[in-house]
């Protein structure tokens, strides 16, 4: 398992840890800020988990070199500081409340004059996300950058043509839609629900309702091209408003909504025109 390993060099004088410190991301990445003050510089990198894979950072003046290190915390007899790997000892089982993932303990290790480290210290224990502030934060930006994949627009009849002064019937597809997502240890399914269509019908009519439609016999949603004859074009927009759950618990409305736009449709308007005939009583009409 990779891990990732801040080393800092600081001025001794100046260092204070501060009680909450550390600011977690997406737990699938596992990157973390240190703020320690002044005094200091900062190496970042990734090393395997063991005492043997750590990053260097050029020393402030003769001011000693931290490294920290996330791992879980590990259960030995009068001892439970960490070791690396858990050897010889049982990692704790930690688990939040709701069944989220945690985040990891940090632990941190001073290097001594001599090249030696000193043991691992936990600087902070296990930490649950967040439900009322970073987490809610990265469920919003993420349902925010979402795109629904465009709801099927259908027209009846279907042959590519339609006639004037009779009602032409339309539909969309009205599924929701869920994406699922992992956020900061939490996993979270984000549901898309349609729930506005706007469409433009390529005459200068527009039309904008919450019915789906239907199709024939039952059609709910129609238009009818009055005493026009050619080709149109018709768009449907569907405005999607949106809910969220965390570790499939109860769902959580959104405050807004999202877009999207269908393919558009090329109809062709056929206008049949009347006409009077004389026909004779067999039939020959001039």
């Amino acid at each position: 398992m990779w891990r990732a390993v801040l080393v800092l060099a600081f001025a001794a004088a100046a260092f204070a840890m501060p009680g909450k410190a550390f600011a977690s991301s997406d737990a699938e990445h596992d990157l973390f800020e240190v703020d320690t003050g002044t005094g200091f510089s900062v190496g970042i990198g990734w090393a395997s988990e063991g005492v043997d894979s750590q990053i260097s950072a050029d020393p402030v003046g003769d001011a000693p070199v931290v490294e920290y290190l996330r791992g879980v915390e590990c259960s030995r007899p009068g001892d439970w500081n960490y070791s690396p790997g858990c050897e010889g000892s049982v990692p704790i089982d930690f688990a939040c409340p709701d069944g989220r993932t945690a985040l990891e303990p940090l632990f941190s290790r001073t290097q001594n004059d001599d090249g030696s480290w000193s043991p691992w210290q936990m600087v902070t224990y296990y930490t649950c996300p967040d439900n009322s502030g970073a987490l809610l934060a990265t469920i919003q930006h993420e349902w925010s950058t979402l795109t629904p994949i465009p709801t099927t627009a259908t027209i009846q009849p279907s042959a590519g043509w339609v006639y004037a002064n009779v009602p032409t019937i339309a539909m969309a597809h009205d599924e929701s839609q869920i994406h699922t997502s992992t956020l900061l240890g939490a996993q979270v399914d984000i549901r898309a629900i349609p729930s506005t269509y706007t469409w433009e019908w390529g005459d200068g009519e527009q039309t904008t309702t919450d019915d789906p439609g239907s199709p024939y016999p039952d059609a709910t949603l129609t238009h009818t091209y009055a005493h026009f004859e050619g080709d149109v074009t018709l768009s449907l927009s569907t405005i999607w408003s949106g809910e969220y759950r965390i570790n499939g618990g109860s769902w959580t409305s959104f405050g807004s909504a999202i877009t999207s736009d269908s393919p558009p449709i090329t109809l062709e308007v056929r206008n049949p025109h009347s006409q009077l005939v004389a026909c004779t009583t067999d039939g020959d009409c001039q």
